[in-house]
């Protein structure tokens, strides 16, 4: 791009943002004439003051904010239009604080976009509210962003595509800027059937372990009292009958609340090593929020040595019909998955080289389903790797989770971990 073109187009934006009357960040939002009953407004999750009360946003507005509570915290939200896109204005309180203020928005993606296994992740970046906030904000200090490179690396490595979708699916693209008073957060999440959920958000740095806590519980609340008992059920029963056939597997006594307000903002766990498939054994372990079941993992994974060097036919053949064997119990009760990459003619020994090169981290084999009905993911995947070509190690899971709330948790991990990371810088 031209920088004095930029730079010349950015002051007549300005210019004609002043002679509107309009405050100079309306650029963005005044970029086309919008035809629609929704308010115009400019994108700005640094809009208001931490102090500021929700009379006092509703005033300055002068509109009326829906308010919804979840648990403790109140969230208040107003439809508008920013640069003829539908956005949702949000602000959420804890205890009369405002804690996040910020932007939503739901895209249905008009043609599907290449991307990883489960999850239609885009791989152009043409984010526009990125690059405003850009212009505002300043680069953002984290940029997570799928790119042409890494999509065409994968095109060549399967099993790099397969260790890559984990992160993809549960966080998808993100942008993070840090600011004397706050850190605003762009993400977008992609579905399976085409959907991008954008959401900025403008975070309290007093509050920010208060905010994703209303996350977890609005996911909760948003999946609703059905969902979380069925998926606890299916969890529980599915778990037993498939990797437990004499029943001697049962989900630890945690009935945890009767509704789906989580009890705390604690996390636990608990395995039971009473799995075993085909003869081998596994572990399942149950992951809970507030003693409410969100994951089951379910662990086949092994390490060993190769029976000589270099010689790994056998060891990879061995581990992929296991995988196999899982896949086609999987089917029998989910029926095709929406997203696979199997070997469908396990006689053809051409085919089975694939399996052979597994513990080589050569290879990755995959099967992914989604139901959005029940906002259940569940995701079987096998991957390998070798060391001097003598020790071996694959990782072969399943996973089965209630995925709105596992989106948000590992939200707040990523969060965590780039906070740590811009801390030690």
């Amino acid at each position: 791009m031209n920088h004095a073109s930029g730079y010349l187009k950015l002051s007549l934006l300005f210019a004609a943002a002043l002679t509107l009357g309009l405050p100079a960040t309306s650029a963005f939002a005044q970029s086309k004439p919008v035809a629609s009953a929704e308010k115009e407004a400019t994108l700005d999750p640094t809009q208001f003051k931490w102090s500021s009360s929700a009379q006092t946003i509703t005033d300055e507005l002068q509109t009326s904010l829906k308010g919804e509570h979840v648990g403790k915290y109140t969230r208040y939200q107003r439809s508008v239009s920013i640069a003829s896109e539908n956005w949702k204005q949000f602000f959420v309180f804890s205890n009369d604080k405002l804690i996040a203020q910020g932007y939503t928005r739901t895209e249905h993606l008009v043609k599907p976009r290449m991307g990883t296994i489960s999850d239609v992740v885009s791989y152009d970046n043409n984010h526009k509210a990125a690059r405003f906030l850009s212009a505002k904000l300043g680069e953002p200090a984290i940029k997570k962003v799928r790119t042409n490179k890494e999509y065409s690396e994968e095109m060549g490595d399967d099993s790099l595509r397969a260790t890559r979708s984990l992160d993809w699916d549960l966080l998808g693209e993100r942008y993070r800027w840090e600011l004397k008073n706050g850190t605003v957060r762009y993400t977008i999440q992609y579905s399976m059937d085409g959907i991008a959920e954008h959401r900025i958000v403008n975070i309290n740095p007093r509050y920010w372990s208060q905010y994703f806590d209303f996350m977890t519980d609005q996911a909760f609340r948003d999946a609703g009292v059905q969902r979380v008992r069925t998926f606890r059920e299916r969890a529980q029963n599915w778990v037993t009958a498939s990797f437990s056939p004499a029943g001697k597997m049962h989900l630890k006594e945690n009935r945890g609340p009767s509704g789906v307000k989580p009890r705390s903002a604690q996390r636990t766990q608990w395995s039971s090593p009473n799995c075993n498939v085909q003869g081998k054994s596994c572990t399942v372990t149950y992951y809970f929020y507030g003693g409410l079941l969100y994951q089951t993992d379910v662990d086949f994974s092994r390490s060993g040595k190769l029976p000589r060097r270099g010689h790994n036919s056998n060891v990879g053949e061995a581990f992929y019909k296991r995988f196999a064997h899982v896949d086609s119990h999987l089917k029998r009760y989910w029926r095709n998955p929406q997203d696979t990459k199997i070997i469908t003619d396990m006689d053809n020994k051409r085919s089975m080289r694939k399996a052979e090169n597994l513990v080589r981290d050569q290879e990755g084999f995959w099967s992914v389903w989604f139901d959005a009905p029940s906002d259940t993911l569940i995701r079987h995947v096998i991957t390998g790797k070798t060391t001097d070509f003598t020790d071996f190690h694959v990782d072969h899971k399943l996973t089965y989770r209630l995925h709105s709330v596992a989106r948000a948790l590992a939200e707040r991990d990523e969060w965590n971990a780039e906070t740590a990371k811009l801390s030690s810088n």
